[in-house]
């Protein structure tokens, strides 16, 4: 899967994504690794659409209060300018709830942890898009998710993928990776196709370096 020009836009800052590849395996697993000091929620999203085609559709799972209000203006722009559609279930709701007809279509879940109705919302949303072969999937952040249950962080993602049909689909996944030890990393590495890092750099913008977890298998 080839990129676009898409780049990530970051409100004010700049971004080096150089390091980026320009396309990746057919039905690839990205992890998007974050320093907990910054907040990043769109960067998931952001980076699935440089690797989306007009034709596609994304679903983006949020995991903290307030994100899916944040991201309304990074989905009306990927939703104009690069994919078909954009759904999301937001995990965070208090309570179990449908809106399938709205522009963003979106499924509601009580809580984080509630992998079983995570996914099933997965599915649900999934058969309300009308696109083509590919479906994608973003998360904002597995860790608010996997902090609040008891499998490990790579069943749970898993979980997720398993949930859907995406044919060729990326999955992009964030995690605050400073908020969790070398064992959870080295499980997740082994689920997923590469690594996104993200650091701050002295001059307020942010370096993304990716690495291959393929290559060290």
């Amino acid at each position: 899967m080839t990129s676009t020009n898409h780049r990530p836009t970051l409100g004010e800052s700049t971004v080096d994504d150089r390091s980026l590849p320009a396309d990746l395996p057919p039905g690839a697993t990205i992890l998007v690794a974050v320093p907990d000091s910054i907040e990043l929620p769109s960067l998931p999203l952001e980076l699935l659409a440089r690797y989306a085609a007009p034709e596609d559709c994304a679903i983006c799972v949020t995991s903290r209060q307030g994100e899916t209000a944040a991201l309304e203006p990074t989905i009306e722009h990927l939703t104009r300018e690069h994919v078909a559609g954009v759904g999301v279930v937001d995990t965070t709701a208090g309570e179990r709830l449908t809106a399938l007809y709205r522009p963003v279509p979106t499924v509601y879940t009580p809580v984080p942890g509630d992998i079983e109705r995570t996914t099933v919302a997965l599915s649900e949303l999934q058969q309300s898009f009308p696109c083509s072969d590919r479906l994608h999937l973003s998360i904002t952040s597995l860790s608010p998710i996997v902090e609040d249950v008891d499998r490990s962080a790579a069943a749970v993602l898993e979980s997720f993928l398993t949930a859907i049909d995406r044919g060729d689909g990326v999955a992009t996944v964030g995690l605050e990776y400073t908020r969790h030890d070398a064992e959870t990393m080295d499980s997740l590495s082994a689920v997923v196709d590469g690594v996104v890092w993200v650091e701050p750099r002295s001059d307020g913008g942010l370096a993304l370096e990716y690495r291959s977890a393929r290559s060290r298998r």
